[in-house]
């Protein structure tokens, strides 16, 4: 008799068990989704989210705080962090790589680097037209909400849950509709409305602009400045032919270390090469998107120090020169498209690479062997050739001391002198003559690298210090000179911490001797691993891509990498 009471019991609840159930695409889209503050555009925010994860026009992103870690009390390890909401911003726009959001929380201090995480803590009601074992089942499966908030404390910041003509909408801020899902006999089923957008198509640009204006517009919002601010009318950025002035791809996942770009294939197209850790991508921008067309990876232990791009075989399709290490020994290799594939063609290379800008002669590739005393790069630099699948040592520069092929751009004086542009392996600019006479040496900081190897074994030396692979010198089709300034903590050499980073542009006063600053990108929040200047989409105008690291907000969170590119101005 008890088991027939049961069993009745059972019955008469399965309706209820039934209308509480809830559709798995409700909970994906109503699920909470981490992502990084990426820079300002203008009025807007720019985040590191978009389709891919979900994300939606309307969607509601709680900016999070940093609180108190976690401490295992008797292993003392690290178990995690209580993190607060500091404030909400609404997702506006969803692009390729990334989305456009506004605050929603007045005057919150949002900075590039702030971690947001989709709905957390995001004010929540529920309206009196829904039932209420519904009612309690979202509460239950969507526990991140802050639930039980009266209907008018969410006008600004939150979502109100609705059931009406057989729908169960939720609805945001000005009542905009986040999501809505058809509601028939006492469940909620498929959703009526798209559960991913397509990415919003750009907007033309604004022809009463100028293009100097423009450019300035494109790069503002990395530091919060309005469209009208006056204070970095520089030369040299143009804005994109996005309405937002940038690309910007989606995360690469690992750190990047190096850029080229080149004819690779011999289709008249351009690629882009990513040299990361342990891995090379090759791109192409299609459509404004970053699309990997190939991966090469490199026997374990091996570590990418730099890449470069040059047609050294004279086959109309350039090769990718790679400086890498395994150990503290040098394993630089050529990657080559052969038979329909990127092939490492010629491996074990005991130099180091670097194409350089020579007065009269253009791009060349040059190579320098490494040395186990304390000066780690060996001289002299030479040229380097190739005969078939073989790299052979070709004729020697006669370079001033302690000048090594990663650190320096020959410029030439009116008289007809070689002065070379220089960076010094505490990160300062100089110009040094030919006899070694150094003309002028930077009281600031340029370049600064945390891309490191270590020159001896650690069974030759007691202590082992890390030498940086200093960043590269560009020369610009306008006759500037653009290298990078990563700022931050240079205390240490085997702990260098870089939190802010821009470009800057020098011309070179070829009578005076001296390099006059033109203009400078924004400072970004992170580091700046490498960058190139080339026609990245084939339209016949040339781009500047960087590999950016933005910042780190603790030794929790890994910092997030993505490329960005600007039109330069021709």
């Amino acid at each position: 008799m008890t088991l027939l009471y049961r069993t009745l019991l059972l019955l008469l609840l399965l309706p209820t068990f039934a209308l509480a159930e809830l559709p798995s695409q409700l909970l994906q889209d109503l699920a909470p989704v981490d992502g990084v503050v990426l820079m300002a555009m203008g009025d807007s925010w720019l985040v590191d989210l978009d389709a891919n994860q979900n994300i939606r026009q309307g969607d509601i992103l709680a900016v999070m705080s940093p609180g108190e870690t976690i401490i295992h009390p008797q292993t003392r390890d690290i178990v995690g962090r209580i993190d607060h909401v500091v404030g909400f911003l609404e997702v506006s726009r969803v692009m390729s790589g990334y989305s456009y959001t506004n605050l929603l929380t007045p005057e919150l201090g949002l900075q590039a680097g702030d971690q947001v995480r989709r709905f957390e803590q995001v004010p929540a009601h529920i309206d009196d037209s829904v039932p209420e074992a519904l009612a309690q089942e979202l509460k239950r499966n969507l526990s991140h909400f802050q639930w039980d908030v009266e209907a008018i404390e969410t006008a600004g910041t939150g979502v109100v849950f609705r059931l009406q003509d057989e729908r169960l909408s939720v609805s945001g801020p000005a009542g905009a509709v986040v999501g809505s899902y058809r509601y028939s006999a006492g469940q909620v089923l498929a959703p009526l409305t798209p559960t991913i957008r397509q990415t919003e198509s750009v907007a033309a640009v604004d022809p009463e602009r100028s293009a100097l204006n423009r450019g300035v517009d494109s790069l503002l919002g990395t530091v919060g400045l309005s469209r009208g601010d006056t204070r970095l009318e520089a030369p040299g950025i143009a804005r994109q032919q996005q309405s937002d002035g940038v690309w910007i791809s989606p995360p690469l996942g690992e750190n990047p270390v190096g850029l080229a770009s080149a004819d690779l294939t011999g289709d008249g197209r351009t690629e882009i090469a990513v040299a990361l850790d342990n891995e090379l991508r090759i791109m192409r921008m299609e459509d404004g998107r970053f699309v990997t067309t190939a991966v090469v990876d490199f026997p374990a232990g091996t570590r990418l120090l730099g890449i470069d791009a040059h047609d050294l075989s004279g086959d109309a399709r350039a090769e990718l020169y790679v400086t890498a290490v395994i150990d503290s020994d040098l394993r630089s290799q050529v990657v080559e498209y052969r038979n329909g594939r990127f092939e490492r063609v010629i491996t074990m290379v005991n130099w180091f690479m670097r194409v350089v800008d020579l007065p009269g002669e253009g791009a060349v590739l040059l190579g320098q062997r490494m040395s186990r005393s304390d000066e780690p790069f060996a001289p002299p630099v030479f040229r380097v050739e190739r005969n078939r699948d073989r790299l052979a040592r070709g004729a020697a520069l006669d370079l001033p001391a302690r000048i090594n092929l990663f650190s320096m751009l020959p410029v030439t004086s009116a008289a007809g002198d070689i002065i070379y542009v220089s960076l010094s392996a505490d990160d300062r600019l100089q110009l040094v003559t030919a006899s070694n006479d150094r003309l002028w040496r930077s009281s600031d900081y340029f370049g600064g690298s945390d891309t490191s190897f270590y020159h001896r074994p650690e069974s030759e030396a007691t202590t082992r210090v890390p030498v940086a692979i200093q960043q590269r010198l560009e020369r610009l089709a306008t006759g500037e000179i653009l290298t990078v300034q990563n700022q931050g903590s240079r205390l240490l050499k085997g702990l260098r911490t870089f939190t802010d980073a821009q470009l800057v542009a020098f011309e070179w006063d070829s009578t005076g001797l001296q390099l006059i600053e033109r203009w400078r990108t924004p400072p970004q929040k992170g580091y700046i691993a490498d960058f190139i200047v080339a026609d990245l989409d084939d339209n016949g105008e040339l781009d500047l891509l960087v590999a950016m690291r933005f910042q780190e907000k603790n030794i929790l969170q890994r910092g997030h990498s993505a490329l960005m590119v600007f039109k330069l101005q021709q």
